[in-house]
């Protein structure tokens, strides 16, 4: 016998913001029903744009969010960035979940190949519920 909880969850959205050089891409929770765990990958064109560093929010533990982009020294090599963070008690806060900021290689580009990918399974709650989210 499986039983599946799920818990119906607000919105996520990848905002982006260009800054002279600079392209910066925030994950956004918003209608947050609580979470205490995710995984996430954030998928680029890395011939427009070089990842250059990844920031956790004040909303999450900075010291249980870890990313493949804080793991090499050379980030040329990245085409996704992959965030993963786990707590024991459920976090309600709406807002920046994290940001990466990028250098911009491809000036003209209008698209820098930006694909969210948040799975079925890609939130949990406390109770180590499926809570679902909305991608914007």
């Amino acid at each position: 016998y499986e039983s599946r909880v799920e818990v119906a969850g607000g919105t996520i959205e990848l905002q982006t913001q260009i800054d002279g050089e600079t392209l910066y891409a925030s994950v956004v929770i918003d209608g947050n029903p609580g979470i205490a765990g995710f995984v996430l990958d954030l998928q680029f064109d890395n011939t427009k744009c070089v990842v250059r560093e990844f920031t956790a929010s004040d909303i999450i533990d900075y010291e249980m969010i870890t990313s493949n982009i804080q793991q090499s020294e050379d980030k040329s090599v990245f085409t996704n960035a992959s965030a993963m963070w786990a707590v024991t008690s459920d976090v309600v806060s709406d807002g920046v979940l994290f940001t990466l900021a990028f250098d911009i290689i491809d000036a003209s580009a209008e698209d820098f190949g930006f694909n969210l990918i948040c799975g079925e399974d890609a939130f949990t709650n406390q109770n180590l519920e499926a809570v679902r989210f909305t991608v914007k």
